[in-house]
């Protein structure tokens, strides 16, 4: 499962991930506002990649029972509702209970992540990183010093630094698809404002609650449907893509009967539309 460039904000309390759904990789999102858990890990086998963790309440993330966990090159910041005190920037590690006997040991590897103010090089990479809810350092044995094998279409990390400032670039819901499979830039309101939180450090002094909902302090806006492309022949693509790539509606398919793939690179061609990418030039699936 891999999850990118989604913002998961005004969540109150805090934000789970599934226990028993294993393989996820978790990078270029935009976590800000819960109170904690961002997310919480109970499962293994997780990537936590280029991620920005911003403005949580009394810890900024948490892995528990048997996780197997990787966290490369996250940026944490903390906001109004983050304590300034140092007890309150960290992340936490509860081995208190595993959730399978067959299951392999918790283990958590950690590189190149930075926490604002107080761990922004730290020389241990797990400095943050506690066990329990108390200032006590990770447990040794739960420490990996490799990165896990990396899954059949890898992430690549870069410098905490630069995911900052590549996930504040593009996140969310920002952008629309037209007929001719290029992205149109189109920002709402309500990404915009998390983003412009996470610039100005500013946002709400406690988790989102239904008061807030109820007073509209939060609110979703009206959203303009827009215009669909041309479809003609219902398989996902616009006429105009494949007009512009195939010279006609037939060689690109998909339908219950034919999926095609022209440049024969693993993606379908509604996937290479989807994409934004190019239809006949073969790339690594």
């Amino acid at each position: 499962m891999n999850i990118q460039g989604t913002t998961n904000a005004d969540r109150g309390d805090c934000f789970y991930t599934g226990q028993w759904v294993r393989n996820i990789s978790i990078h270029r999102n935009l976590f800000t506002g819960s109170d904690h858990r961002n997310p919480r890990l109970n499962t293994h086998t997780i990537r936590v990649i280029n991620n920005v963790m911003y403005n949580w309440g009394n810890r900024a993330g948490e892995s528990a029972h048997d996780a197997i966990v990787d966290y490369i090159g996250n940026y944490y910041k903390g906001g109004p509702q983050t304590t300034d005190d140092i007890s309150f920037y960290r992340v936490i590690h509860e081995p208190w209970k595993e959730s399978c006997a067959d299951n392999p040991p918790a283990s958590l590897h950690l590189a190149g992540n930075i926490m604002e103010p107080y761990y922004k090089n730290p020389s241990d990479p797990y400095a943050y990183y506690q066990m329990y809810r108390t200032l006590q350092p990770l447990d040794n044995k739960y420490k990996r010093t490799q990165p896990l094998t990396p899954a059949p279409v890898p992430v690549k990390a870069v410098p905490a630094k630069a995911a900052y400032n590549r996930v504040l670039a593009d996140v969310g819901c920002n952008a629309h698809l037209d007929g001719h499979g290029i992205f149109r830039r189109q920002s709402d309101s309500v990404d915009q404002r998390m983003i412009d939180d996470v610039r100005q450090k500013t946002g709400f002094d406690h988790p989102i609650n239904q008061n807030d909902w109820d007073t509209h302090a939060v609110a979703f806006p009206v959203m303009d449907s827009g215009i669909p492309y041309t479809d003609t022949d219902h398989d996902g693509m616009g006429d105009d893509w494949e007009i512009d790539h195939f010279g006609n509606l037939h060689t690109a398919e998909y339908n219950d009967v034919l999926k095609t793939d022209y440049d024969h690179d693993g993606f379908y061609d509604l996937e290479e539309f989807l994409n934004g990418s190019d239809p006949e030039k073969k790339d690594s699936p």
